[in-house]
């Protein structure tokens, strides 16, 4: 039998809405907590991700100060090379100029031979001149 008494519609009406809030009020609540675990997950998660950062902060740390500590090794390298190259550059100019020398003094010693040859077939033509008997 329908009653027609309008609280009582009224109050099975807010009885019932009340009800469906209440479910509604619940699948709200379970949603609620399983954001909380998400967020809870998230956050260990982010701390997680603050340690690994921290970490390869510092391993970017040392591989800095390894990479310069290798820079300085091949640059110490590269300065005793270039020293080498001076000094061995000075020692091929030395042996150069040496060398130059000695040409110079094997030319002007060639000249003073050819100089003294010629003088002595000079002084040979003339002890033949010398040594020959005179014609009769």
């Amino acid at each position: 039998m329908a009653s027609t008494d309008p609280i009582l519609q009224a109050l099975t009406t807010l009885i019932t809405e009340q009800a469906r809030s209440s479910g509604e009020l619940t699948r709200v609540s379970d949603q609620l907590n399983r954001l909380s675990g998400d967020v809870t997950g998230l956050s260990g998660e982010v701390t997680r991700l603050s340690v690994e950062t921290t970490r390869l902060g510092g391993e970017q740390i040392r591989l800095r100060i390894d990479m310069m500590e290798r820079f300085e090794r091949v640059e110490n390298h590269l300065t005793v090379i270039r020293e080498d190259i001076g000094v061995n550059m000075g020692r091929a100019d030395r042996a150069h100029l040496a060398a130059d020398n000695t040409r110079d003094e094997m030319h002007a010693l060639s000249g003073q031979v050819q100089s003294m040859e010629r003088r002595q077939r000079t002084l040979s033509l003339r002890m033949d001149q010398i040594d020959k008997p005179p014609a009769s």
